[in-house]
C-alpha cells in the first residue's frame, strides 16, 4: 500500500469520526476538513464496497463551472444526481438552488454538515423523479455498474436492471428543463460502445450536443484510478423542434440534426497537469498551476465557438452506420494514446465538428437560421419551449 493510499484511509476515517458528533458540535476546522479531505473509497476498498467513488479533481470542477456559469439564468436550479461530497458544485454560482442526490449515507451527512443550503436527498438516483425542472444537471456518476430500479426507465431491461451510464444520462435528460444544460463526466466508451447505442439515440433525439472533451487517463490518478474519460456537455432541446438535414450533403450525406444544432466543440486534453503518479507536468514553466484546461477556457469566445477554426468533417461521417451511433464522437482515444505512450503534448487538440453546416442558412416556418450562430438555440428555446 502506497503512502498516498494510507493517507487517504487515515483522512477518510478521521472524517467518519467527525460525523459521529452532533452537527452543532462540529468546529469550523472540522467542517473544512470534511470538505477537503474526504476522498471516498474507490481503489481503496474496491469498486463494489467503494461504490466506484472517484471524486472529480478540483481544477476540472472549476473548468466546468467557468464554462457554464455565465450561461445559466438568474437563481439557476442545479441537480447533482451522484453528488458524493459535492466537489462538482464547489464553483457553481452562489445564487444557485442546488439539489444533491446521493445513495451513500456518510457522504450525505458530509453534505448536510458542510453545505446547509443544499437540498440533500439520501436516495438512489434510480428512484429520483423531478422532471423538466433543472437549468443544469451536472455529474460524475459511477461508471458501468448494474443498478436495480423499480422506475420505468426507457432503457431498463426486463429484469429491472439498467447500466449506470444509461440511467444517469436518462435521468439528466428527464430532469433538465428545455434549454437546460447537462454536463457529465463519463467513460469514453459512451462515444462508441455498441451496448450504449440506446442512450446515444436518446441524446440524439432530445438534445443539442455542445461539447465533447476528452480527458486523459491521468485525470483521476490522485483518486486512485487511471482511465480516460469524456466530459460531455449537452443542452435539452424543445420537443417541438424537428430534425433537419445538413446543408453539407457531400461531406455528411443525408445526416439530420435537431434544428439549431451548432458545430460541436471537440477537445482532446493531452496533459491534465500531472502524471499517473501525481507529479506536476506544467505546460508553462513560469506557472505550474496553469493547465491545458485553463488554456482552453481562454480560447473559447462568448459564443462557445473556437475563433478561426472552420468546422471539420467528423469521423462518424465516413462510417456506414446510423448517425446516432456516433453523435458524441470526436477523436476519442487520442488523449489516451498520448498518455499510454508516456508523452505529453504542450497544447490540447481543439476543433469544431461539422453538423448542420458551415454558416449556411436553414429555413423553418418562414424564418432563416444560421448553422454557425450559437444564439439560434436561445431563439428557438424562447419560441418553442413547452409551457410546463
Amino acid at each position: 500500500m502506497g503512502k498516498e493510499t494510507r493517507e487517504r484511509i487515515i483522512n477518510n476515517n478521521r472524517c467518519l469520526d467527525i460525523l459521529t458528533k452532533d452537527k452543532e458540535n462540529i468546529t469550523e476546522d472540522e467542517r473544512a476538513f470534511l470538505k477537503k479531505e474526504y476522498t471516498g473509497w474507490g481503489s481503496v476498498l474496491g469498486n463494489t464496497v467503494g461504490l466506484a467513488q472517484f471524486f472529480t479533481p478540483d481544477h476540472v470542477c472549476k473548468f466546468i463551472a467557468e464554462y457554464l456559469n455565465p450561461r445559466l439564468p438568474e437563481n439557476p436550479k442545479v441537480l447533482e444526481p451522484s453528488a458524493g461530497v459535492g466537489a462538482l458544485l464547489n464553483y457553481i454560482r452562489e445564487d444557485a438552488e442546488i439539489t444533491c442526490v446521493e445513495v451513500e449515507p456518510s457522504q450525505c451527512k458530509i453534505l448536510e454538515y458542510t453545505e446547509p443550503s443544499y437540498e440533500v436527498l439520501n436516495i438512489s438516483a434510480g428512484e429520483f423523479d423531478r422532471p423538466n425542472y433543472y437549468d443544469l444537471v451536472i455529474g460524475n456518476p459511477p461508471f458501468n455498474l448494474t443498478i436495480e430500479t423499480q422506475k420505468e426507465w426507457s432503457l431498463r431491461k426486463k429484469n429491472g436492471k439498467i447500466n449506470s451510464d444509461e440511467l444517469f444520462l436518462e435521468l439528466a435528460i428527464q430532469s433538465a428543463k428545455e434549454g437546460g444544460y447537462i454536463a457529465f463526466i463519463l467513460p469514453q466508451s459512451i462515444n462508441y460502445k455498441d451496448s450504449l447505442k440506446g442512450i446515444r439515440k436518446l441524446i440524439y433525439d432530445t438534445c443539442w450536443c455542445i461539447a465533447n472533451i476528452s480527458l486523459p487517463s491521468e485525470t483521476f490518478a490522485r483518486s486512485g484510478t487511471n482511465i480516460p474519460v469524456t466530459l460531455l456537455i449537452l443542452r435539452k432541446a424543445p420537443k417541438a423542434l424537428p430534425k433537419v438535414k445538413t446543408t453539407n450533403p457531400k461531406e455528411l450525406g443525408d445526416a439530420e440534426f435537431i434544428l439549431g444544432q451548432p458545430p460541436v466543440i471537440s477537445i482532446d486534453i493531452t496533459n491534465i497537469g500531472y502524471d499517473k503518479k501525481g507529479k506536476l507536468t506544467p505546460i508553462d514553466k513560469d506557472d505550474e498551476e496553469f493547465t491545458q484546461l485553463d488554456y482552453v477556457s481562454d480560447c473559447l469566445n462568448d459564443d462557445l465557438v473556437f475563433e478561426n477554426i472552420c468546422p471539420e468533417q467528423p469521423e462518424w461521417s465516413e462510417r456506414d452506420k446510423p448517425i446516432h451511433n456516433f453523435i458524441c464522437t470526436g477523436q476519442a482515444g487520442l488523449a489516451y494514446n498520448y498518455a499510454r505512450n508516456g508523452t505529453h503534448e504542450l497544447m490540447p487538440v481543439m476543433y469544431n465538428q461539422l453538423t448542420l453546416g458551415r454558416g449556411c442558412e436553414i429555413e423553418f416556418e418562414g424564418i432563416e437560421y444560421s448553422t454557425m450562430d450559437w444564439n439560434v438555440m436561445n431563439e428557438l428555446i424562447e419560441k418553442y419551449k413547452e409551457k410546463n
